[in-house]
This record gives structure tokens, sequence and C-alpha cells, in this order.
């Protein structure tokens, strides 16, 4: 980690949103549900494996090495003279056939969906079939922490077996499974087959992952967990993994993420499709940011007795939380809310610094809090003679749900009255009542944001009120729909020209 990155990690300035613990500690949601659906969520990238694939495979040589006590070295490709030498204990010699299978053991891993977990690769069995030697359909033994298996055929002249092609007693031939995976050998016609057979199996601490590829889809074991939620839960980030950028996500929407990130949003929105009407969800994409302010004291620390030391290179100044909301499709409603704002010199300092935003977050890549909140870099404005200002960035992208039920309410709590109104404008009917009171709650919300505003601009350039005229256009088309032409002087009269939104 760069000096950069262990300063906007230190823990005098706490972690961003709320979020509790030590550097290495992996995130952990609140609740039971919450953590419950983390957990599954886990499961995504491993639903999305194949389940069982096979080849030919260049990373083995085509001689293992293969060495028998007291017979020797067993050349191969395998011949009947040579079967009978097998049957005692043997060893891999062959240094590269070693790091082959490890290589394989990954590739293996990472198609079968494990791929944030290296499979241990062990070696199990050999297998030698003979003229007329079958194995009927069946499942593997299961065993503590085993996800998978793969055999590995050695050259070998025969014909039948599952794994034969026109080169497959010259060349290393692979196929891989899960354990619960039916299967069946075909009847070998003629010469003798030679199979090493390795078993895969998960580190200790990702062995619950194990059943990942259950009988139960994970879209219904989701949903099933969704139907739980209750008030004290229902509001929810899944923090993504990617890396993103204001201009993607407004162009791309969700279908910029990355291929895990949007392999687990498709796992939500199939188990929202599987849940009741009144316990849907609605989803948001959000983007989290954490800036911090170093002063170069060196210049003109003398000039504020407030400064801690004098003469001080990049002593602390300001530590800002903001939070930016796009809908689903990209659309960006209004510019950085800030929710937690402390300064060292004028205040409020650390000690009265209050987080406004304390979400609950999924952690489904298990990701630990400094690799969360890892610094993106860092820009130094001023210099030439002039006093410098160093700015840290840490950023995280979010994918954030919350009941349709709720999503008027929800969207003047922790947005702004533009996504609200969005929300609103997507109802199908909205009466002359309905908006009416919505305009209401949309001037006070105003008015209480304007008082926020009011103390962030005392400290930042940045204005995070939502675009006026983005708000306006929603509210003439709802005035419209809800055919009551009254409501105009309503708007004009509590919001006017000028006012913020």
């Amino acid at each position: 980690m760069s000096d950069e990155e262990a300063e906007a990690t230190r823990s005098e300035l706490r972690w961003p949103f709320g979020c509790e613990g030590e550097a290495g500690d992996v995130l952990t949601p609140k609740g039971e549900t919450c953590a419950k659906l983390s957990r599954l969520l886990e499961k995504a990238e491993v639903a999305a494996g194949e389940f069982s694939f096979g080849g030919e495979t260049s990373s083995l040589p085509a001689i293992p090495g293969l060495v028998v006590d007291g017979v020797g070295s067993i050349p191969v490709p395998l011949t009947e003279e040579r079967k009978d030498k097998l049957l005692a204990l043997l060893q891999m010699k062959n240094p590269k056939w070693v790091k082959g299978i490890q290589k394989l053991g990954e590739t293996v891993g990472d198609r079968l969906g494990f791929k944030r977990s290296k499979l241990n690769c062990e070696l199990q069995e050999l297998l030698v079939y003979g003229p007329g030697a079958r194995e009927t359909r069946h499942q593997e033994a299961k065993q503590d922490g085993v996800v998978a298996t793969l055999e590995v055929q050695l050259p070998s002249e025969h014909s039948g077996g599952t794994l034969v092609k026109e080169t497959a007693a010259y060349l290393p031939h692979y196929a891989a499974y899960f354990v619960d995976a039916p299967h069946a050998r075909e009847e070998v016609t003629s010469g003798f087959q030679l199979m090493l057979k390795y078993s895969l199996s998960l580190p200790a601490e990702m062995k619950h992952l194990e059943d990942a590829k259950g009988d139960k889809p994970l879209s219904e074991e989701l949903a099933e967990v969704l139907k739980g939620l209750d008030d004290d839960d229902d509001c929810f980030g899944m923090l993504l993994e990617g890396k993103y950028a204001d201009k993607l996500i407004r162009c791309r929407g969700a279908d910029a993420l990355s291929e895990m990130d949007k392999t687990r949003y498709r796992a939500l929105l199939e188990a929202n499709s599987l849940i009741p009407e009144d316990k849907a969800l609605v989803f948001y994409i959000e983007c989290l940011n954490r800036s911090v302010k170093r002063y170069d004291g060196r210049v003109a620390a003398h000039k504020d007795p407030n400064w801690e030391e004098e003469y001080a290179s990049w002593q602390k100044y300001d530590r800002k939380d903001e939070v930016t909301w796009y809908s689903i499709g990209g659309e960006k409603f209004g510019s950085a809310l800030t929710t937690m704002y402390t300064n060292s010199i004028q205040g409020p300092k650390e000690k009265d610094a209050v987080t406004t935003f304390k979400p609950t977050f999924l952690n489904p890549g298990r990701l630990k809090l400094s690799q969360l909140w890892k610094s993106d870099g860092y820009s130094i404005d001023g210099g030439g003679g002039e006093d410098q200002m160093k700015t840290i960035e840490l950023t995280r992208y979010a994918v954030f749900a919350w009941p349709a039920s709720k999503n008027i309410d929800y969207s003047f709590r922790f947005v702004n009255n533009e996504a609200a109104a969005a929300a609103l404008h997507a109802q199908e009917a909205v009466g002359a009542d309905t908006l009416r009171q919505f305009m209401e709650r949309a001037s006070t919300e105003a008015a209480a944001k304007e008082k926020l505003r009011s103390m962030c601009r005392r400290y930042s350039y940045r204005d995070p009120s939502a675009a006026p005229s983005t708000f306006c256009q929603k509210m003439a088309d709802l005035i419209v729909k809800s055919d009551d032409a009254t409501l105009v002087s309503l708007v004009f009269d509590k919001f006017a020209v000028g006012e913020k939104f």
C-alpha cells in the first residue's frame, strides 16, 4: 500500500459511511437477513460457472514421469505388457507435470465458478481400464470440502472409454465435473486406458461455498430471504468490485457493470421477479466517495494559530463523505450529496462530525475494509509559491435496493426531490391529491436540504442540489397526468425560479 493509501485509511480518519473494524477485517453486513443475502450472493459466481467440461490440455507434458516403487519408470502410452507394473505404489517424478497440474487445477476452478478461490488439487487414484471395463451412471461420494473431480487421461493405446479422440493415445486429456454431477464411462473395447483422478477442494475459509451448485436455484434461495425483509433491513447496498466512472454509468447504467458484478446483480433481479408484488424491490446505482485533504503547512502554517504543527507538511485539513445517485438505467439524480464533513481548522471537529448516511452493505466479494476503501490516487493543487493542498480520493460503487412500495419515501430520505419525482413519474396514474401532497413534502425537503447546503458551501464549492430544470420538467409532466391545472400555481408558489431542489 502506498503512503497516500495508508494515510487515507488511518484509524483516526475512521472508515466511510459508518463502516467499522480494522484494516484487515472483512466487512460484515448488519443484521441476520442481510448477512444471509450476502452469503448467498457469494454463490453467484459459482452458480454462473460450468457444471462439467473437458478436452485436450497443453498445460501438461505428454510424459508424466510415472515411477512405481520397485519397478521404476513407466513409459506411456500404456500398453498391455506395462499395465501390470502399475499395481503397486507410484510417484510423479516429472516436475513439469506437478506444475502443470497446479495450473490446470486453477483453470478448472475458474471455469467451475471459483474465480477467487484457489482450489487444492490432490491425487486420489490411479485407474486402469482394460477391455470390457466400463462405469454405469453414478455420482462421486461426498468428502469434506471437496467440490469437484478432475480426471486426466494419460497417453494410452486404447479405444472406447469417454475421452477418446484421434490423438488421445499421445496427448493428455482431462474432464472436470462437480462431485454431485452424474456421469458414466463407456466401455473400453481394446487396449488399456490410464487415468489419474484428482480431488479439487476448497480452502478452509471458503468451505461455505461447498454446496453452491445445489439442487435449488440461487434465485429461489435469494427470493426466500427477500420475502423476509422487514422495516429494519429493507434497504441495503451491494458493494461492487469493479472500477467505474460517472461518464460510464451515465452512458450505460447497469450494463456497464463488470462480469461478476453483473452476475450478482442479475441474481438479485431474478430473485426479485419471484417474490410477491408487495415485497418487490427497486434498484439504484450509487457512487460512494471519501475525499481527504491535506495542507502543506511549510508555506503557510504560521498564518493560522489552529494548525497542529508549524511548518509541517501535509497536515490534516478536512474529510468529506459524499454520495451520488443514479437510476439503474444511468440517469443521474443531481450532484453529490455530502453525508459527513469535518474540518480541522474551521470545524466541525472530528469529535463533532456526524455521519448522516450509514447503510447496510452486502459484501459478497468478502473484501477487507482496506480493500474496499483503497485510495484511487491523489492530486495536488497549488504550488509555485502558493499554498498546496493534497486531495486523496477513495471511491466505491454499489447497487442499492429498497421496497418499491417505499420508493418515493426512501428517495426523499436518501436521495433528493428529483429522484422522488422520477419515482412518482414512473407510476401509471397520479391523482391531483397525491401530487399536491408530494409537492408539500418536496417543499419541506428542499428547505431542509437548503439549510444543509448553506453549511456545506462554507467549506466546499460543490453544490449537492438536484438539477431544478429536470425536477420542473417531471413536475410539468405529472401535472398533465393529474389533469389539474390549479397545480401549476402551486409549483410556482412552492418552487420559485432560482429555488434549489
